[in-house]
């Protein structure tokens, strides 16, 4: 995945949440949020919805590949509490700018000596509300050696529930023998510079997302 690029905790400047955030993550993962409350008032945990409730089409777990925002030199937004309210106790400022707005990747590369002829698999995807028209890409290749021998891709749309897709593969040589097979699934289909995320403020979470890929129980077919 690109976590080391968006999710960077060692280099960043500004460990922030609105700066360090995941753009790749199992559907098991465990995490809180905590609001410390006014004088213990209001005080609590709870996971972010971008968090919870996640589940897998099939098994323990899916993964998750999203748009984020991220800026390893992100200044932190001026703070400003309110207090009037116990269940209120947190920073309603937003960053002025984050620097970054990148597509989740997740890449699976491994050794591969048989010849698929389609990539299946089960997705859903739900969009940023300020693209309708965005995509989440799959691109599929075979080598040999450092020869590609076949390649594949598809674009997937919004999808609320997981829905199967494919991935067809055409071979430009037959001659030569499969040695390993990369699979690059991104959540965007748009380059850097158009990617959409929008800020998501509450007490238990602050960052900026975008479009959301879920993606789960990969296959491969062959010919009969």
């Amino acid at each position: 995945s690109i976590n080391s690029t968006t999710c960077d905790t060692i280099n960043a400047k500004n460990k922030n949440s609105w700066f360090v955030i995941p753009s790749t993550y199992a559907t098991n993962i465990a995490w809180q949020g905590k609001c410390p409350g006014a004088g213990g008032l209001g005080s609590g945990t709870e996971t972010p919805s971008t968090y919870s409730d996640l589940s897998a089409q099939k098994g323990n777990y899916a993964m998750v590949v999203r748009n984020v925002a991220w800026d390893a030199n992100g200044t932190t937004p001026e703070l400003n509490k309110q207090t009037a309210l116990p269940d209120d106790y947190y920073c309603h400022n937003t960053p002025s700018s984050i620097a970054n707005r990148s597509s989740g990747e997740l890449s699976l590369d491994t050794a591969f000596v048989s010849r698929p002829v389609k990539l299946n698999g089960y997705y859903k995807y739900s969009l940023d509300s300020q693209d309708a028209d965005e995509k989440a890409t799959v691109e599929v290749s075979v080598l040999n050696g450092s020869t590609v021998i076949a390649t594949g891709s598809a674009q997937l749309g919004a999808a609320s529930d997981y829905i199967p897709f494919s991935v067809a593969l055409s071979y430009s040589n037959t001659a030569l023998k499969a040695e390993s097979i990369k699979i690059m699934i991104k959540s965007s289909n748009r380059t850097e510079g158009n990617i959409k995320t929008s800020n998501h403020l509450s007490k238990y979470e602050a960052s900026s997302y975008g479009a959301i890929l879920t993606v789960d129980n990969l296959t491969f077919s062959y010919k009969k």
